[in-house]
């Protein structure tokens, strides 16, 4: 199936999670003047947001999301 939620140890399909949340990289580019996000290894290429890692299963995801918008 899938690998171990880091959370729950469950053994499900994980989704890619930021490994610092979102919010910080939106805070990033509105303090900057809107300007894109730049990846150290590649400055020439705009990113998006923050580097994902798959830890956690969905379930485990939201919960996170939940109280992530909260702490923002």
């Amino acid at each position: 199936m899938g690998d171990l939620c880091r959370l729950c140890g469950r053994d499900r399909p994980l989704l890619a999670s930021h490994i610092l949340p979102a919010f910080v990289f939106r805070w990033k580019r509105e303090s900057a003047g809107g300007s894109p996000l730049r990846n150290t290894k590649q400055p020439n290429l705009r990113v998006q947001d923050g580097l994902k890692k798959s830890f956690l299963c969905e379930e485990c995801e939201a919960l996170f999301s939940r109280d992530e918008r909260e702490f923002a």
